[in-house]
């Protein structure tokens, strides 16, 4: 019997992702009041402004427009269509889907772009997409940072005061991953259920920060990172951040810092963080009281800088909405890098530490300054080196399993939680 063909319209998806609720940081424009409100009339799904505007979307760099990853439409990195064929052992070679490089036999159904050669294996054609950029969260909202929240961690009063913000209709796999922005109904009953957030799994709570360059926030180290954080009993949430031209890095470690205080607030135990490449930069803040409480996780963190100086970069590396120029505000990113790298003022939490031997964007010699430092202040850190890929695998490489023990431990993430006040409701799971 032949190889089952791959379908491209009708691929079924698996595991779809969870939706997400919205907890804004700040005032939301054009809604009354403040803290966590939102007006669902104005700023449900992706009626948020995107962070760029749509004429640019086709110059944006190929990293965060993503073709392989978004959407349901399968596009090779390019953006192709990908077509049902089979591999013939010369026009293409391993699976190029990001993390796997399976070399199919010959014969076996793939999809492919005969242009690009470009191709993708049955396994992960059939693997969740990322959602498009139209229905992507974290690009959206430039002046609203918010944490995103799996619906299902939210007490059932919580859910309740969301429901009118959800669209009646079956969810498509896209707006599965939709943030529903929180009702301002919703705001005081978050704070009147703040006792059931202690999860019969577990308390404390893992701050995810997605990279990006300080511009975009890459989808690939937000959603799949929670979803794997919770597989093994970690409740997480993405904090979607304040990003270049219009905010410097103090409103992006402002919001690092509201997510922390909102957390505390709302779920007891402590509040550790996982920063991506940027994201990693933003959970140091050296000079300053550290805001978290515990371990800090930096995978191929953006430490050192120099690629966002402009007299010490070989060549400007920010978008820049489409002008490939310097911010006005870039030199904020170099705010007490001294302290940062072991100066004066250096302060840093136990760390675990992800690098690649392979990694182009940040060698090793823009990581080993903070290794060091570390190691001069003895502070207890962990430095995971091997080659896990290029910058920007994500969980991809093999670093995740070894990684998780010390994230349960970061500061007791995931212990168990103390019992609830007699006069809580019960319970609810995180």
């Amino acid at each position: 019997m032949p190889p089952k063909s791959v379908s491209v319209a009708h691929t079924p998806e698996r595991n779809p992702p969870a939706r997400n609720v919205r907890l804004y940081l700040r005032p939301v424009r054009g809604a009354a009041g403040g803290g966590m409100r939102a007006d669902a009339g104005e700023h449900d799904g992706a009626r948020e402004p995107p962070l760029m505007s749509r004429r640019l979307w086709k110059e944006m760099p190929l990293w965060i427009r993503l073709h392989p990853e978004r959407g349901r439409l399968k596009k090779c990195w390019n953006g192709c269509r990908l077509i049902d064929d089979r591999h013939d052992g010369r026009r293409y070679g391993v699976c190029q889907n990001r993390g796997c490089g399976t070399q199919p036999r010959a014969g076996d159904p793939i999809l492919g772009c005969r242009v690009c050669r470009w191709s993708v294996c049955a396994t992960c054609a059939d693997r969740p997409r990322m959602p498009s950029l139209c229905d992507d969260p974290l690009f959206h909202g430039p002046d609203d940072p918010c944490l995103l929240l799996q619906e299902g961690l939210l007490p059932l009063a919580v859910r309740d005061a969301c429901l009118p913000c959800v669209p009646p209709l079956a969810p498509s796999a896209a707006q599965r991953f939709m943030g529903t922005p929180l009702a301002a109904s919703a705001a005081a009953a978050v704070m009147e259920a703040a006792p059931a957030l202690a999860g019969a799994g577990g308390h404390g709570t893992v701050i995810v920060c997605p990279g990006g360059n300080y511009e975009f926030l890459s989808c690939l180290e937000g959603y799949p990172v929670t979803e794997w954080l919770a597989r093994h009993g970690l409740a997480a949430a993405v904090l979607r951040y304040r990003l270049l031209p219009s905010h410097g890095l103090d409103e992006a470690l402002d919001d690092l810092e509201d997510a922390v205080t909102l957390l505390r607030r709302l779920r007891p135990g402590p509040v550790v963080a996982m920063g991506f490449s940027a994201g990693g930069h933003l959970e140091r803040r050296p000079g300053t009281p550290q805001p978290l409480d515990g371990q800090a996780v930096l995978v191929y963190p953006g430490i050192d800088g120099q690629s966002w100086h402009p007299d010490k970069a070989d060549e400007v590396c920010f978008f820049n909405r489409g002008a490939w120029s310097w911010p006005d505000k870039v030199l904020t990113l170099q705010a007490r890098q001294e302290a940062l790298l072991g100066g004066a003022g250096f302060a840093a939490p136990p760390t675990y530490l992800v690098t690649s031997t392979a990694d182009d964007c940040i060698p090793r010699s823009e990581t080993q300054p903070y290794v060091k430092a570390l190691a001069a202040a003895g502070i207890p850190h962990v430095h995971l080196r091997k080659d896990f890929g290029d910058h920007g695998f994500a969980l991809n490489g093999g670093w995740t399993t070894p990684c998780v023990k010390p994230a349960s431990k970061a500061g007791q993430v995931g212990a168990k939680a103390p019992p609830p006040a007699a006069a809580a409701p019960p319970p609810t799971a995180w």
